[in-house]
């Protein structure tokens, strides 16, 4: 028997997993619940649960906070996602495993038992890190978390991302940006190799949108629309790199 915890704000929908769970799933035993994300944490370092059904969306932060808080991960995620497009093509494209709420109980069969094949074979890490990487392989497009799920972003879509302690705001060429709950070294990660430079470390620039660079102790990108964008000394260096690579592929 597997043991697993619950971890969601949603007090109505935990009991009725539960519910549907001893029905229909009697080989996973549900034994504790929780309804935040640092309560969460706390949690699994306790019970050490073999399984856990884990919210996207809570009022502290979103399930992926919860997974970056905990080393050495050794147990399987279910995710409980409200229905989304996007979302549910990320999740099928990392091989992890989600319900939809509310829960169809053949769902929860289904997942199940793809838990059970699962849990032997790829590692929660592998998968983690597919989900955190391109849709469909594609590097023209990547995944952030939003307060509705996951969205699909182009690439060239994004003028820059800035820093807010663990928190990141990404800015659109349209104007419009989102905070995002991850720090900016997750966008440094996932977006240097596709044109970005960490400029400074509050910022990380698209260098398709860098109009000019003015001379200072580190000086200042300017970018297409209109904002200026500190260098630091220790980061002139790699910007300058970046520039003319990226100068030379046009």
């Amino acid at each position: 028997m597997s043991k697993a915890i619950i971890i969601d704000d949603e007090l109505h929908f935990v009991e009725s997993l539960k519910v549907l769970i001893d029905l229909h799933c009697p080989q996973i035993k549900i034994i504790d619940v929780a309804p935040s994300v640092k309560e969460g944490i706390t949690l699994i370092k306790k019970q050490k649960p073999d399984l856990i059904f884990l919210d996207i969306d809570m009022p502290d932060g979103d399930g992926f906070d919860v997974l970056e808080k905990i080393s050495g991960r050794d147990f399987e995620v279910i995710f409980t996602i409200s229905y989304n497009e996007f979302a549910i093509r990320a999740f099928e494209f990392s091989a992890l495993n989600y319900l939809i709420k509310p829960i169809n109980p053949n769902e929860l069969k289904k997942v199940i038992m793809d838990y059970e094949k699962q849990k032997n074979t790829i590692h929660i890490e592998k998968r983690l890190n597919v989900l955190d990487g391109s849709i469909n392989r594609n590097p023209d497009k990547i995944i952030i978390p939003d307060s509705s799920g996951l969205r699909i972003v182009e690439v060239n879509d994004i003028i820059r991302c800035s820093a807010d302690k663990n928190y990141t705001t990404v800015f659109f060429v349209d104007g419009k940006s989102t905070i995002v709950s991850r720090p900016i070294c997750h966008f440094e990660n996932v977006l240097t190799d596709i044109n970005f430079v960490r400029v400074h470390n509050s910022d990380l620039v698209n260098l398709k949108y860098v109009d000019r660079y003015l001379k200072g102790k580190g000086g200042y990108v300017v970018l297409s629309d209109g904002t200026c964008v500190n260098v630091s000394v220790r980061k002139k260096h790699e910007l300058f790199r970046k520039m003319n690579q990226y100068a030379l592929a046009l």
